[in-house]
């Protein structure tokens, strides 16, 4: 009788805990950065160059899905844009010894995919900044 009884009480369990996840899938959680926040994501992920003008950044939870980290910024109209970012490839991959950050195109760099992450650093010409990710399914 316990034993039927005990497993009535975790059939319950169970089904609330997955009404409760299926209420949740789908929704997208979005959290703003600072810009010091932006600036250490950079640092932790990538690199951070003095040039660098921090615009925007955030950090992105999909329920179910995974998640990532985004920050947007500009640096100087000097140098093209595919020459950005060869300097910022070569940046990253010297100061993230693990990390091989490989030019893919004119506006996109980015490391070898490992599971189910990814980073990269692209260029986004219509918004004339450059856009860091990293994230995982």
């Amino acid at each position: 009788m316990r034993i039927k009884a005990l497993r009535e009480v975790l059939v319950l369990c169970f089904l609330s805990c997955l009404v409760l996840c299926l209420q949740g899938c789908g929704e997208e959680t979005k959290t703003p950065l600072s810009e010091t926040q932006c600036v250490e994501s950079l640092k932790e992920d990538f690199c951070f160059i003095a040039e660098m003008t921090i615009i925007e950044g955030w950090h992105e939870i999909h329920h179910f899905m995974g998640g990532n980290t985004v920050v947007r910024f500009s640096l100087p109209e000097n140098l093209p844009p595919e020459e950005w970012l060869r300097i910022l490839a070569e940046k990253i991959s010297e100061v993230q010894k693990r990390v091989n950050f490989k030019v893919v195109s004119d506006v996109r760099i980015e490391q070898d995919r490992k599971d189910t992450d990814w980073h990269f650093i692209e260029y986004l010409p219509e918004k004339k900044v450059y856009e860091a990710q990293v994230g995982w399914d």
